[in-house]
């Protein structure tokens, strides 16, 4: 074989490698890009973030709107712990964009409710369980000790016992991802005695069994004061739900300030997306924009 066809074989073997390491880096690029494309909205978050500080600070008289537009995503093949992920950094999205419920968002009481994200699936076939067991055990980060549960739970602040927490969050959502079904990634605000009462009335309309052995309301005390939660077969006088500050429950905060302010409640649900089914959780207002944004 002579130099120069030897020089042709080598041009086109090294072409060939460039095309195939091209291939390789377009593929990783586009399978880091579908994991990481589920990231806190920063506009959306300046957004709220100036919304509650006028709230705050004008008591309510001055409010901005919220510009926060629902995004819609509909994942590709992939497999089940793939899949658990994608919900869980939708649902840690969603739970930091709008402050991890810690926030000051509205002044009168009432539903708060914005759906962040809507999922669904090219594949419809797949059943994926083990959702709770993921957020329950896989961190944030990978050099994070802190969870996707703990992350959800509020664990700024102090914790509630665990097993309560792990009791709660059994009750709350479906541990099985249908894909033939869509999800909402929703946060939901509740602030008032009243509403919150009537929330844990109506989270059935989500699925969240709130009859029949689910989560129910706790206790209320002085009027306007401190609300607590139970989880049916815990007894509410051994677990620390209701704390001087912020209480914490799996996936919300259960706040409180003082006898002459309003509580609060926030949430965040992976739910199945059915429109008559959010309408009927009495939500009045929603303060985001909702509009489609194409992954």
């Amino acid at each position: 074989m002579n130099k120069k066809a030897l020089g042709f074989k080598t041009t086109g073997l090294l072409t060939i490698g460039l095309i195939i390491l091209v291939f390789v880096i377009l593929f990783v690029i586009k399978a880091r890009s579908s994991i990481l494309s589920i990231v806190e909205d920063s506009e959306c978050k300046d957004s709220i973030a100036a919304h509650a500080l006028l709230v705050k600070t004008t008591g309510g008289a001055i409010v901005p709107d919220i510009n926060c537009p629902t995004k819609y995503y509909t994942l590709s093949r992939r497999d089940e712990e793939e899949t658990k992920k994608y919900f869980a950094d939708a649902m840690k999205a969603c739970w930091g964009t709008w402050g991890r419920g810690e926030l000051p968002l509205f002044k009168e009481g009432g539903y708060y409710c914005h759906i962040c994200y809507v999922i669904d699936f090219k594949d419809k076939s797949k059943q994926i369980k083990g959702l709770k067991e993921y957020l329950a055990r896989t961190p944030i980060t990978p050099r994070s000790k802190l969870t996707y549960l703990d992350y959800l739970a509020g664990h700024a602040s102090e914790k509630a016992d665990p097993a309560l927490i792990n009791e709660i969050l059994a009750k709350s959502f479906s541990d099985t991802i249908n894909t033939s079904q869509s999800y909402a990634i929703m946060f939901v605000y509740v602030k008032g005695e009243k509403y919150i009462k009537e929330f844990f009335e109506d989270m059935d309309a989500l699925g969240l069994g709130a009859t029949g052995g689910g989560i129910t309301t706790g206790f209320f005390l002085g009027g306007l004061g401190a609300v607590g939660l139970a989880a049916t077969g815990v007894a509410t006088g051994g677990a620390a739900l209701v704390m001087t500050g912020v209480a914490t429950v799996a996936g919300g905060v259960l706040g409180y300030r003082s006898a002459d302010d309003i509580d609060w409640l926030a949430v965040i649900l992976p739910v199945v997306y059915d429109a008559p089914a959010l309408k009927r959780i009495g939500c009045e207002i929603s303060p985001a924009k909702q509009e489609e944004s194409k992954d």
